[in-house]
């Protein structure tokens, strides 16, 4: 016969049915308290974050040069200079075999 319910010497496997059930209620047992700590947290924090942000609106409708300011910022210290910067810098790496640092101590034998 072939295998005869056996795979390389081992004996022939549970099936999966029983251990996604498990799975499936200790995810369960675990994202139910943690949800209802979310809503039950999140509460207080409603009227917390719509003053602030009230706040910070009426400020900025005041001053529109932090407007301008926040704008520079965020063009100049996006995710796009950034990556720019790295796909331009990648190449000089690439091209003279940069090797990472070795970290201080003892040279290996």
């Amino acid at each position: 016969m072939r295998n005869e319910g056996r795979q390389r010497g081992r004996p022939r496997a549970r099936g999966l049915g029983p251990r996604l059930v498990l799975a499936g209620l200790a995810a369960w047992l675990i994202l139910i308290p943690f949800s209802l700590l979310l809503v039950v947290a999140k509460l207080p924090l409603n009227d917390l974050d719509a003053g602030v942000a009230a706040g910070l609106h009426a400020y900025v409708l005041d001053n529109p040069g932090v407007t301008r300011a926040l704008i520079v910022w965020t063009d100049a210290f996006g995710p796009w200079p950034w990556r720019i910067a790295v796909i331009a810098r990648a190449p000089a790496g690439c091209c003279t075999r940069a090797r990472p640092e070795r970290p201080p101590g003892p040279s290996p034998p």
